[in-house]
Formats: C-alpha cells, sequence, structure tokens
C-alpha cells in the first residue's frame, strides 16, 4: 500500500515537472516571439501570407488617372517583395467620400486623417533608421509618407548672387500670412504668398511663370519646419496577422523604390526617404533650391 502511494506520489511529480516546462517553454516562447523584428519572424513562417484591404486618399498632385497607374506599379512591387501577400487597394480622391466608406469597409490600412488613429507602429518604426529625412520612430500611431515645406513665393528670377537665407516666421508681415493662394501670386504678380512647397506643382498648368518664381523656405527658431502628410494608419479592430502585413505594406511604401515612383516621378509633395528625395530635387527643376536644405530638413521632426 505504501507503496502504491509512492508510486502515485512520483508519478504526481513527474507530471507537474512536465507542466511546468511545457508552461516554461510556451512562456519563453511567448517572450522570445516579443523581441523578434517583423523580418525575423517573417523568415520563421510566422507571419502567414494573405490579402489585406487598404483604403487610401490619393496623395495631391496626381490625377485620379496617375494614382490608379502608380499604384499598380506599387502593388506589383509589393508582392514581388513579399510573394503570397497582396493588397486590395481602393483609392479615393474624395474626402468626405473617403469617411463615409471608412466607416463601414473597415480596412487593414487607411489613410489618417483628423480623428483618426491607428495602432502603435513601434515594431515596424524602429526599423526604419539612418535613410529619412525625420525619426520615424517619433511616429506613434501613424506614419507619414511625405511632408511639404512653408515657403514664400515671390515672382522675379532668383539670381546666384541672392541670399537664399529661410526668413523666420516671427519675421513675416502680417498681412503677408493672410496671402495663402498660391494662384493670387500668378494673377497679381506684386504680391508675395505664404504657401507651402507643393504649390510648386501648379507651375505645370502655367508654363509662362517657369523660371520666374522665387521661393524661400519660413524656418521656426532657424529650424526649417516639415509638415508631414500622408500619413498612414493600421486598423486596431483588424486581427493580429493582418496587422502585421500591413506594417510591410507601409514599409514597402516608404521605401526608395516606392518613394521614388510616388513622390519624385510625380511633382509635388517631397518623399521622406533620403534617397527619393535627392531624385525629386533632381527631375524637378523648380525644386532644386530646396536640395540645398536637405542637411537642415534632416533636423529636428
Amino acid at each position: 500500500m505504501k507503496l502504491k502511494k509512492q508510486h502515485r506520489g512520483t508519478v504526481l511529480t513527474i507530471f507537474v515537472c512536465i507542466l511546468a516546462l511545457i508552461l516554461n517553454l510556451v512562456l519563453s516562447w511567448q517572450i522570445f516571439r516579443k523581441y523578434l523584428s517583423l523580418h525575423q519572424q517573417l523568415k520563421l513562417d510566422m507571419i502567414t501570407p494573405g490579402v489585406i484591404s487598404v483604403s487610401m486618399l490619393i496623395p495631391d498632385g496626381m490625377t485620379t488617372q496617375e494614382a490608379k497607374q502608380t499604384f499598380i506599379r506599387l502593388t506589383d512591387g509589393f508582392e514581388r517583395e513579399y510573394p503570397g501577400f497582396g493588397i486590395d487597394l481602393h483609392l479615393y480622391d474624395d474626402d468626405e467620400i473617403y469617411q463615409q466608406d471608412l466607416e463601414t469597409s473597415s480596412p487593414v490600412v487607411f489613410s489618417v486623417t483628423d480623428g483618426e488613429e491607428g495602432i502603435a507602429l513601434s515594431a515596424m518604426t524602429g526599423e526604419l533608421k539612418n535613410s529619412y529625412l525625420a525619426d520615424m520612430s517619433a511616429f506613434e500611431n501613424a506614419v507619414p509618407l511625405s511632408f511639404e515645406i512653408p515657403v514664400i513665393y515671390r515672382y522675379g528670377i532668383m539670381t546666384q548672387t541672392q541670399e537664399k537665407t529661410p526668413v523666420e516666421s516671427a519675421d513675416l508681415d502680417e498681412e503677408l500670412k493672410n496671402h495663402t493662394d498660391f494662384h493670387e501670386l500668378l494673377e497679381y504678380p506684386a504680391n508675395p504668398v505664404f504657401s507651402v512647397s507643393s504649390d510648386l506643382a501648379l507651375m505645370e498648368q502655367y508654363p509662362e511663370f517657369s523660371g520666374m518664381i522665387d521661393v524661400t523656405p519660413v524656418s521656426e527658431n532657424g529650424q526649417i519646419q516639415k509638415i508631414y502628410t500622408d500619413f498612414l494608419g493600421i486598423n486596431p479592430g483588424s486581427d493580429g496577422n493582418s496587422q502585421k502585413i500591413g506594417m510591410f505594406w507601409i514599409e514597402y511604401l516608404l521605401s526608395e523604390e516606392a518613394q521614388s515612383i510616388l513622390f519624385a516621378e510625380h511633382y509635388g509633395r517631397f518623399p521622406l526617404h533620403e534617397k527619393a528625395f535627392d531624385n525629386a530635387v533632381m527631375h524637378h527643376q523648380q525644386c532644386e533650391i530646396f536640395g540645398e536644405y536637405k542637411s537642415a530638413l534632416k533636423g529636428e521632426n
């Protein structure tokens, strides 16, 4: 009888030890997974291939047709980069219609406008280092794809001898701050305009003014300001696997290839990727002046 009790006790002890070992392995695996990067998880087949839904507003400076052609190239590029993964993309050129559809469609990735917030993106932004004109890890719940710069536009040819020093915001004439419509400069050349760098894209509509507009960046406490644009976020209601695919999509859109397609081949906002920024400045004569401020643009967010 005593032997049977000892036997039961030994079996129970072994069972408890095995259970503790299993629990320890499971806990260790969960901790291990937590510290793996997205790409390490991908290599270990911890992310299941699939297609996610994406809803995006068309970036400024693109027509609907241009956007469709551009994003076909981008989704094809993404699927080459990540075989087995795909994007079901819905593009919008009207913010009001986009907001209405967003309430019912629940895409995994979406353009973030006022009032929306996605999941924390530290798992992705931690891998975006050194190649950008911004500290990408500083963005928490949404990530920008591009930026603009506050500038003053004046009618007149910029010569090599003229000063190209940015103007301090505090030194701007109060009346000038009320003139923010770029078209006003074209109609009344004597009046300078306070606007953003992407308005240079409008010059394509007025070739007679090409080379006749002087551009001066506006600084704040000596720092040229970047106005971040084209924010993307990830739906917190999506499943974890889809969220990770969404992070890969956003990361791809921040690659040199995608940034050049979006913002160097098209005239408008500036890409955040340094090499894509160089491409944009090189491809568009009106943007050459901004190349001189590249080091300053790498300053504070």
